[in-house]
């Protein structure tokens, strides 16, 4: 009987890994996609019972996507930068959570990570009201209040140019690019903030949005940081759809995985907020921070170019 169950559940579970190379297909399949991680761990559960049951064909057939997740992850944990740029920047990214009320953990991680630019996702007029107190420390901003969990923000302690909020297609959802002026050198940020693959309507917005995103991306010149939630780990074949034929690289490169949401949950959350950045552009340093109050745990990194 516990042979029967262990075999059903084997297939089964093959089965869903196997669906997320749909991805860009159905909602359901992307989901799949997004859950490496967690089935790595179910992989090597399953490979440690068929040795107990000495089923080497069951050994073989699930060492395989074991190695195939392994061989997505091991670059995580390798760095290749070896150039160091002239000028410095520290940047946080945080999606605030609209509904969230504990702004003083949000100003304490600020206060303690000291950064000079800070990308906000879900910022609504409470958090308006509230991080109105960085006015001092940060006298340049660009901001899209919104209580619909759209909201977005951008503060910095050096000057921007260009800065603007976009709607880079139809529907009526922002985007904040701007670019940062330190030393008469310039960098360039954009805040993204996608819908969730919550059922065909909002999968396919997300998809749409990150061809958006991708185009301009292409059509851009110089450093540049594309950061914020993006509802999309880098497993699923969707992302490709954002960072197909760029120069874009993941900053966790040599960093980890650093898994962002459910806060609290990290070791077998999912890494939904990310930050991509321009081939020129090294990383010092990448860390997720604490919990603010947010499901989302904030990202820190600082950069040279």
């Amino acid at each position: 009987m516990f042979k029967r169950l262990l075999f059903l559940i084997s297939f089964f579970s093959i089965i869903f890994f196997l669906s997320g190379i749909f991805a860009t297909y159905h909602f359901f399949f992307d989901w799949m996609a997004q859950f490496h991680l967690h089935f790595l761990l179910l992989f090597s559960l399953l490979i440690i019972l068929f040795l107990m049951l000495k089923e080497w064909k069951a050994i073989l057939v699930f060492s395989l996507p074991v190695i195939w997740i392994l061989v997505s992850i091991v670059p995580f944990y390798f760095n290749t930068d070896v150039k160091q740029g002239k000028e410095k920047l520290s940047f946080c990214s945080m999606n605030l959570l609209t509904t969230n009320r504990e702004s003083s953990k949000v100003l304490e991680y600020l206060e303690e990570s000291e950064p000079d630019v800070i990308l906000f996702q879900e910022y609504g007029s409470f958090w308006n009201r509230e991080l109105s107190k960085l006015k001092k420390d940060f006298p340049y901003r660009i901001t899209e209040v919104r209580d619909d969990n759209f909201g977005m923000a951008l503060f910095s302690k050096y000057p921007l140019e260009k800065e603007s909020v976009v709607f880079l297609h139809q529907e009526n959802i922002p985007y904040i690019v701007a670019d940062i002026i330190k030393n008469n050198r310039r960098i360039s940020f954009l805040n993204v903030h996608t819908m969730p693959p919550v059922g065909t309507d909002y999968f396919k917005l997300r998809n749409k949005q990150l061809k958006t995103v991708n185009r301009y991306i292409k059509n851009h010149e110089g450093p540049l940081i594309v950061a914020g939630d993006f509802n999309c780990t880098t497993f699923s074949p969707c992302m490709n759809l954002m960072l197909e034929k760029t120069n874009l690289k993941d900053s966790r490169q040599g960093k980890g995985i650093q898994n962002s949401w459910p806060a609290g949950l990290v070791f077998l959350g999912l890494t939904l907020d990310h930050v991509f950045i321009s081939e020129n552009i090294q990383v010092e340093k990448r860390k997720t921070g604490d919990e603010i109050g947010s499901d989302h745990h904030p990202l820190f990194l600082r950069i040279n170019w």
